[in-house]
């Protein structure tokens, strides 16, 4: 179902959120064409659906990235303000900044043979929490 008048676009479409449920919606003509040009892309670019953190396996992936940076991963959005100018990230529950407990050393960090057996520990703690 479609409706033009001359100030607005009337069409069906279907709510995914409400178990796939078809709703009518009325919206101006400019926001109609605005939305639409959405959904076209620029001279020489191609449409890629799937691919990295955007595809429906890597949900794990952003969930992990989301929880060790205190971020959730938002695509084409930019850095929000309050966490722009510093580099710790934030409590997802108290929005405060988080500190640094452990850290975890790579085994190996070049190519090459294994260092030896007692010249790194795996695991270090921070100064201020080892006391």
């Amino acid at each position: 179902m479609t409706n033009l008048t001359d100030a607005s676009v009337t069409f069906l479409w279907k709510n995914r959120a409400q178990g796939n449920r078809r709703e009518i919606a009325t919206i101006s003509g400019v926001e109609f064409v605005a939305r639409y040009l959405r959904h076209v892309l620029p001279r020489g670019l191609r449409a890629i659906r799937y691919y990295g953190f955007c595809h429906p396996a890597a949900k794990a992936n952003r969930m992990r990235l989301q929880f060790h940076t205190g971020l959730a991963v938002e695509f084409g959005a930019a850095v929000p303000a309050n966490n722009a100018e510093s580099k710790t990230p934030l409590c997802a529950c108290c929005r405060q900044p988080m500190r640094l407990v452990l850290r975890l050393i790579a085994a190996y960090k070049e190519r090459g043979p294994p260092a030896a057996a007692n010249s790194t520990p795996r695991l270090q703690t921070t100064p201020s929490l080892a006391a």
